[in-house]
């Protein structure tokens, strides 16, 4: 009989692990898989935060960005028309009553069709021309605001800035116009009457990509004293809020009191929809305009990774919580100890081969399993945990989903949009290790990492090496479901 091994060697004389005490082990193994779980979950839930966070600051740049473009864009449209009605004036002053503007506008032919219309009155307030026409009977605007700002003003020194009034309905067709008006003045500096400007207020605000803010996300153009100009959302020019002529509700009209651009966040009462909002005064003008972005619309794109990631989430948790679980009770006599083996294992150590040389029998030989690549471990282990129709349904949307999932990461590369083929990037990453792909899940990661610190120039090398691994991959994967299903 072979002499025993050393106290603290195994049989083949390798190192012995530390044998701890069964209930202690019990413990340890049950309080390691909850610590694991809740790991596993933390990250989950961080990850999901940070990618709410990294949409809700790229939708306050987008905003901001929108809200800058259309206060550019509204500055030149007003300027235009501002300089119609400095050339309207100009023609009264040289012309007076034989002013004739029929072949200016011909010429002009003011192609835009903000302008509806261009009207002048006298001193009391009757018009003189309207629509590029002699009236054929007498209107009388003295009682209208825009009127009423200058005439007021006559009696001392004549207000020469351009007065915007407050949206009104057309008497016959009740379409919205805004008016802008200016004084006319006599030779000597007197209060002559007003040239006006009638402007379809919808007009304004899509002199710039209205569409851009989504379908539930808003353009504003406010005054400052509070009333709404023009509206529009990215479908109709309704959108929500208050309509137009009306108060505004929204809080960017009392901050422009102590700053002329900023953001927040609000709920808007108006339709109950939460908004990321960026404003800006429009330089020159009593007005502001906001840009509202929806949250919803912001935070649709992570729906899909959220799914994923709980599904994720879900997934490891299962499998850490059966690798770590504790091992079964094993009886005490047949359980090793520190320096002994088995009676069984001494007894066939010393036992010798029952059969004669020569005798029709089959070899049993100690067997390993054949080395599977890394992908199909972790599926093997997948399936171990889940069983084999779930795990097929999580490869099945992963086959189906990724050649989607690279076009939608070259078209974003190719349209310089880092932010989203950021988060793209992370997604790929994380699904890819969790089926095994690891070379695929690491590459996407270097990529991650390129684009957080907005390293560009190898984006496109980075995305091919993506793309063959992904073939590799998804071949290695098919061919694997297929002969798991055979």
């Amino acid at each position: 009989m072979p002499a025993a091994p050393p106290k603290n060697r195994n049989c083949d004389g390798s190192p012995r692990a530390l044998a701890l005490p069964h209930r202690m082990h019990l413990r340890l193994g049950g309080g390691w898989s909850l610590a694991a779980i809740a790991l596993i979950w933390a990250a989950v839930f961080l990850h999901l935060f940070e990618q709410r966070e990294v949409a809700l600051g790229a939708a306050r740049g987008n905003a901001d960005g929108l809200a800058r473009g259309y206060e550019e864009s509204l500055t030149r449209g007003l300027s235009e028309i501002d300089q119609t009605l400095l050339y309207v004036r100009a023609l009264h002053a040289r012309d007076g009553v034989a002013l004739d503007l029929e072949p200016w506008v011909n010429s002009a032919e003011l192609a835009s069709r903000a302008v509806l219309q261009i009207s002048m009155t006298d001193r009391n307030g009757l018009v003189t021309l309207s629509d590029l026409h002699r009236p054929t009977k007498p209107i009388d605007l003295s009682d209208r605001p825009y009127f009423r700002h200058f005439a007021n003003a006559a009696s001392g020194r004549t207000d020469d800035d351009m007065f915007i009034g407050t949206p009104t309905p057309g008497p016959a067709s009740n379409r919205w116009s805004l008016q802008f008006a200016r004084a006319l003045t006599t030779a000597q500096g007197g209060f002559d009457g007003i040239v006006t400007v009638a402007v379809d207020p919808d007009t304004l605000i899509r002199l710039y990509r209205t569409a851009d803010v989504g379908r539930r996300g808003v353009v504003t153009l406010t005054g400052l004293d509070g009333i709404v100009r023009a509206r529009a959302d990215g479908t109709t020019a309704a959108g929500a809020g208050p309509p137009v002529g009306q108060r505004s509700v929204s809080p960017a009209v009392a901050r422009t009191a102590a700053e002329a651009e900023g953001g927040f966040e609000w709920l808007d009462p108006s339709d109950g929809e939460r908004r990321i909002d960026s404003f800006r005064r429009v330089a020159g003008y009593p007005l502001l305009v906001e840009v509202a972005l929806a949250t919803n619309e912001v935070l649709r794109g992570l729906r899909t990774d959220l799914i994923a990631a709980l599904a994720v989430g879900l997934a490891v948790s299962v499998t850490v919580g059966i690798a770590l679980r504790p091992e079964p009770t094993v009886p005490g006599c047949c359980r090793r100890t520190h320096g002994n083996v088995t009676a069984a294992e001494q007894a066939g150590a010393a036992m010798p081969s029952v059969l004669p040389p020569g005798a029709n029998s089959i070899a049993v030989e100690p067997t390993m399993p054949r080395p599977l690549p890394a992908d199909h471990l972790a599926v093997e282990h997948l399936t171990d945990t889940l069983g084999s129709d779930a795990v097929a349904g999580i490869v099945a949307n992963f086959l189906d989903g990724l050649p989607r999932q690279l076009g939608r990461m070259r078209d974003l590369a190719r349209a310089g949009d880092t932010d989203p083929l950021l988060r793209e990037a992370h997604a790929l990453a994380g699904s890819a290790a969790t089926i095994g792909l690891d070379e695929l899940g690491a590459a996407a990661s270097e990529l991650e990492q390129d684009l957080k610190c907005r390293r560009l120039t190898a984006t496109a090398a980075r995305l091919d090496r993506i793309d063959r691994l992904a073939r590799s991959g998804l071949d290695r994967l098919a061919a694997y479901l297929h002969k798991r299903a055979a």
